[in-house]
């Protein structure tokens, strides 16, 4: 199977660096989503952390300072995946392609694919060569290392370090010397700040974080066709995803959704529910007007 966008078959060290910085991103991101779920604060700070961490990693393994602000590498909502997989053809058991989201309003590039025992894998990205990295690395690496990029009911989002979660020192701190997505993540912080350095030399001790991680050989696959989506399911799916996103949230909204949960539970308990005699009138509420409020991450 082939794509209209020409990728290297086995892209260089730098671009398979950039890949693992990109996977542990997406991981983080996870992370901040279950955390955000289960109302755990410091589980929530700890992953955004992690994803500002990644963000340096990236701006420094690229040589583009604004990548740090930039938007993150992260996995695929079932909207967007859908849309984009109706951009392609065909089927294979372990398969990752390339496709321009240009078509959906976006700049930014996807990577669809399917790995067995995970199932739909997905990533949007700000750029084709990243894309690239990332394909190879989703046909090449275990499948325990990629569920990061597993596609998720909702879009994941985290803004910028709005609760002052940025501390690359401490994320290092936590960085296992083992793993091949850690060490890329170190050897691109390097620089950073002395501390960060400093952190870095002793977390690693002993490692070569210079040394070339080949990526494994893969086995060809066979393509089997596959049909292609019908057209008002694929539509309902692209203008979802069209709007998808658009904006990023801030990394506190589904605390504000919690809140606003109780809320609203509290009011029932005072009496505020049909069938049961009205609350005096209050004063109308600030309300934000719909399609303004906080979106969820």
């Amino acid at each position: 199977m082939t794509t209209d966008y020409p990728l290297l078959a086995v892209p260089g060290y730098e671009l398979y660096q950039l890949a693992h910085v990109a996977t542990f991103i997406a991981d983080g991101l996870v992370r901040h989503r279950r955390a955000a779920v289960a109302r755990n604060r410091p589980g929530r700070r700890r992953a955004a952390r992690d994803v500002h961490a990644g963000r340096a990693a990236l701006a420094n393994a690229t040589g583009d300072p604004s990548a740090a602000a930039g938007p993150l590498p992260r996995p695929l909502d079932n909207d967007t995946y859908r849309a984009a997989r109706g951009l392609l053809s065909g089927q294979m058991e372990r398969e990752a392609m390339v496709v321009s989201l240009s078509s959906l309003g976006r700049d930014s590039w996807a990577v669809i694919g399917f790995v067995p025992g995970l199932g739909p894998v997905g990533a949007e990205l700000a750029n084709h060569d990243l894309a690239g990295a990332l394909r190879e690395h989703i046909l090449t690496r275990p499948a325990r290392e990629l569920a990061g990029w597993s596609v998720t009911d909702r879009p994941l989002r985290l803004g910028q370090d709005r609760w002052g979660t940025a501390d690359e020192a401490a994320a290092v701190a936590d960085l296992d010397p083992r793993r091949a997505q850690h060490q890329a993540v170190a050897r691109n912080l390097r620089g950073v700040s002395s501390v960060v350095d400093g952190a870095i030399a002793e977390r690693f001790a002993g490692v070569d974080l210079d040394a070339a991680s080949a990526s494994p050989a893969r086995t060809p696959q066979r393509a089997e066709p596959s049909p292609t989506p019908g057209g008002e399911a694929t539509r309902q799916p692209f203008r979802a995803a069209s709007r998808a996103l658009a904006v990023e949230a801030d990394d506190d909204a589904l605390e504000l959704l919690n809140q606003q949960n109780e809320a609203s539970g509290a009011r029932a308990a005072l009496g505020d529910v049909p069938g049961r005699s009205p609350r005096p009138a209050q004063p109308p509420s600030h309300r934000p007007a719909p399609g303004r409020g906080a979106i969820r991450p």
